[in-house]
């Protein structure tokens, strides 16, 4: 995906809007309900976008039950919707390689929505080369040469699912409920993630705690030490049983937090499926603005996130008093008392 340095971007994607506009294909008319009877919802980044995606998908099914719904994942977010009824397919294919446009080769749509807010033109060239009578997307800096349906987008301030609901409010012209973000668990997950956690010594009826140091960008990242600390304190403080956890990719931020825990529980989970099943016994989650806090959310548990300056507070921090918010405009200003603090209060309120 190509991405513009700051100092260019806004001139870059002036000419590049003007550049493109003569060129657009005119405006269809929105479709009618009966028309719509199959749909693919592209969603190809990351696992929290795809979580905060699911509100979308449950407005689609119920706006159009008897359609077939279909989503272009990425192998990163795939796993997230394993078990969701509102889908009726999904195929995990990267974005990027000589593959890239096989992954729905031959296959027709009534509609494809591009849920990109974005300027990358990559999604949007991708549809391009499946069949679609409809193509819905966000019109941002010529992106919408490859649409009939066109959104301008929206104003600041909407959280990133109602980002989704209101492209499609406005591109289908329909009402849509907003819902809350959905994450299934099977019992079968949930008995491998309790036999793991009895193997770490995390014995049943007593408060978990999962502290997660990882994140996909550097700059949202709060010191993962840190996160050792408050896992010892929590430990210690007797209110619970805590335990760090992450995945391959975080190999150094749980090392960085391992040193600060000593013989404390530390999870190292290979695949995203295992890693919800881990989260689901848990009451509250430590983590930074990232995938798996809107994971936690999803599931259910209070969370503590962190949140600096290089995070967007009205797309992307959880709503509700689940959750606890401990935003800093330096990051590395945030102290580790105060977020000991906030999970104790989180374990306070149940």
């Amino acid at each position: 995906m190509i991405r513009v340095k700051s100092l260019f971007r806004r001139p870059y994607l002036a000419a590049r809007a003007c550049a493109l506009r003569p060129f657009y294909a005119a405006a269809s008319p929105k479709p009618g309900r009966g028309e719509i009877r199959s749909i693919l919802v592209l969603r190809l980044d990351r696992i929290g976008d795809m979580v905060l995606t699911t509100p979308l998908l449950s407005a689609l099914r119920q706006a159009y039950p008897k359609a077939r719904i279909a989503v272009w994942a990425s192998p990163a977010n795939a796993g997230v919707l394993f078990g969701n009824a509102d889908v009726d397919e999904v195929r995990a294919a990267s974005p990027v390689g000589a593959g890239a446009r096989e992954a729905w080769a031959g296959e027709s749509f009534d509609l494809i929505v591009d849920t990109a807010n974005d300027y990358p033109l990559q999604w949007a060239s991708l549809a391009r080369g499946i069949e679609a009578r409809w193509r819905l997307g966000y019109d941002i800096a010529g992106r919408g040469l490859w649409y009939n349906l066109r959104v301008a987008p929206p104003p600041p301030g909407p959280s990133f699912a109602e980002v989704m609901l209101d492209l499609c409010r406005r591109g289908l012209g329909i009402a849509l409920a907003s819902a809350a973000p959905k994450v299934c668990v099977s019992e079968d997950e949930r008995a491998r993630a309790r036999e793991l956690l009895r193997g770490g010594g995390v014995e049943e009826g007593r408060a978990l705690v999962l502290l997660h140091p990882g994140g996909f960008y550097a700059a949202q990242r709060w010191p993962a030490e840190r996160f050792g600390e408050v896992c010892r304190r929590l430990e210690d403080s007797g209110l619970c049983r805590a335990a760090l956890v992450g995945g391959p990719s975080d190999g150094p931020a749980l090392e960085a937090a391992r040193a600060r825990v000593g013989s404390l529980c530390v999870f190292t989970i290979g695949d995203l499926r295992s890693l919800i099943g881990l989260l689901s016994h848990a009451r509250v989650l430590v983590c930074n603005n990232s995938g798996p806090l809107h994971l936690g959310c999803a599931l259910g548990l209070r969370t503590v996130s962190t949140l600096g300056p290089a995070t967007d507070r009205r797309l992307w921090a959880p709503r509700g008093d689940r959750h606890l918010i401990c935003e800093e405009a330096d990051l590395d200003r945030l102290s580790v008392e105060r977020v000991a603090a906030a999970a104790k209060e989180a374990l306070r309120l149940g």
